[in-house]
């Protein structure tokens, strides 16, 4: 973790000013359920405006929060205050017009963001000030090659079980970290006069250094980004919940 926020990203201008690395969102070390995406929103930390959030608006810490000029000035103290933050991130302000989209899909597991059952990563930790699909191809493949062997340690280390991919482009970026560790068990179109996309299910193992440290999981991915590919209402992302139930393992 430590690491991981004094690694500042080098191409700055990327960043969004006064931001500091999103760990993750929620309880990553509890939960047995991650959802998946490629890197934090702006509006994490960004108002309509595109002012830094502030006061009982503020989502997570900023180098104002900390009152430090950027993370390479801050101490121990400060870099865990960072991580409690992204770990009580779902009891402050999360940004729930966004990630209560999945909600459908984590009841079909039985877990939930709000209880520290079920958390959100990203491949990439640093919230950028355009949107991912506005990115070049140069600085998205940037991002992903800086940043995204801290996703590998994550899900390597923690307690994860499932792994959910919410989208075309989450799915690639996904595979090209662990083609090779990844095994399709089931692909099917699905069509249900809302939007037809692609469900995909592989076995995934990560080979670690340490033998212990060996992980199996259920990786389901989707085609269609449910909180902006055109025609997503409740019936598909209903529909995508009651697919993803049938590997409940907790049934």
């Amino acid at each position: 973790m430590l690491t991981r926020l004094k690694k500042q990203n080098l191409n700055t201008s990327l960043i969004v000013k006064d931001s500091t690395p999103v760990l993750g969102f929620g309880d990553y070390y509890c939960a047995s359920v991650a959802t998946v995406g490629l890197n934090p929103s702006h509006r994490e930390f960004l108002d309509s405006k595109r002012l830094l959030l502030l006061g009982p608006n503020n989502r997570l810490e900023t180098n104002k929060t900390l009152r430090i000029s950027d993370i390479q000035h801050a101490l121990p103290h400060q870099l865990q205050i960072i991580e409690c933050g992204c770990l009580q991130y779902f009891h402050k302000n999360p940004y729930k017009s966004w990630f209560d989209k999945f909600n459908p899909i984590l009841n079909s597991f039985d877990v939930s963001y709000y209880d520290g059952t079920a958390c959100h990563l990203d491949l990439v930790q640093s919230a950028t000030n355009k949107n991912w699909s506005k990115l070049s191809a140069y600085e998205k493949k940037n991002l992903l090659e800086n940043e995204s062997w801290f996703f590998k340690e994550q899900v390597c280390n923690k307690n994860i079980k499932i792994i959910l991919l919410n989208g075309r482009s989450v799915i690639n970026a996904f595979i090209s970290l662990f083609d090779k560790n990844l095994k399709e068990i089931k692909i099917s179109e699905i069509n249900n006069n809302c939007a037809t996309y692609d469900s995909i299910v592989w076995n995934l193992n990560i080979n670690c250094k340490e033998p212990d440290k060996c992980r199996e999981f259920i990786v389901i991915g989707w085609s269609i980004n449910i909180q902006s590919s055109y025609g997503v209402g409740s019936q598909l992302i209903n529909d995508i919940a009651n697919k993803c139930a049938t590997y409940n393992t907790n049934h």
